[in-house]
């Protein structure tokens, strides 16, 4: 369904309001991608069975420089990840953009599929990053450590398919024993 600029539009922006992504329409004129984005960012997470944690967070696609809360969601769904015996998460994701700059291949070397033409967002971050064994009887509620990352220096650069945010998970203080985080 395609949906026109003019009151249409209005009232999508309205029922989108809550959301982290704002209001705004794609280059044709139409909601769909903001509508798409808006649910990406605001699914409800999923609960993984035998982590008792929340899954992992699908990377919605943003296409055009993200703000902070797009980009909050972009460092959890990039930095995250399962295997069969842990879980990393990342929680309380705090972003505050900064300034962009141009690609440099000096410093943005390690990304691979940046788009060198397009400038690069610096930001400052802070979260939690929660490492997460299976569960069993002697761990219950109890199956998670953390630490904290504090006014990290991270990028958000575009790619062809969106734009991607990295936070450095370089943190102190070691919190041991926690509940999983069943929350984005």
């Amino acid at each position: 369904m395609r949906v026109s600029t003019g009151p249409a539009l209005l009232a999508a922006c309205l029922i989108t309001l809550s959301s982290t992504t704002g209001c705004h329409s794609d280059n044709n004129g139409t909601v769909e991608a903001a509508l798409a984005q808006s649910t990406a960012l605001n699914d409800a997470p999923e609960i993984d069975p035998v982590f008792h944690s929340r899954k992992p967070r699908t990377c919605p696609v943003v296409q055009s420089p993200p703000n902070s809360a797009q980009a909050a969601a972009l460092v959890q769904c990039f930095t995250e990840m399962k295997t069969r015996s842990w879980i990393s998460l990342m929680q309380n994701v705090s972003i505050q953009i900064g300034q962009s700059r141009p690609f440099s291949a000096a410093i943005d070397r390690g990304d691979a599929h940046i788009d060198p033409s397009a400038r690069v967002i610096t930001f400052t971050g802070s979260a939690s990053q929660y490492m997460c064994m299976t569960v069993d009887v002697t761990n219950q509620g109890r199956s998670c450590n953390s630490k904290d990352i504090v006014n990290a220096a991270g990028t958000c650069f575009k790619t062809a398919a969106g734009y991607q945010c990295n936070l450095p998970a370089v943190g102190t203080g070691f919190h041991p024993y926690l509940a999983p985080p069943t929350t984005f």
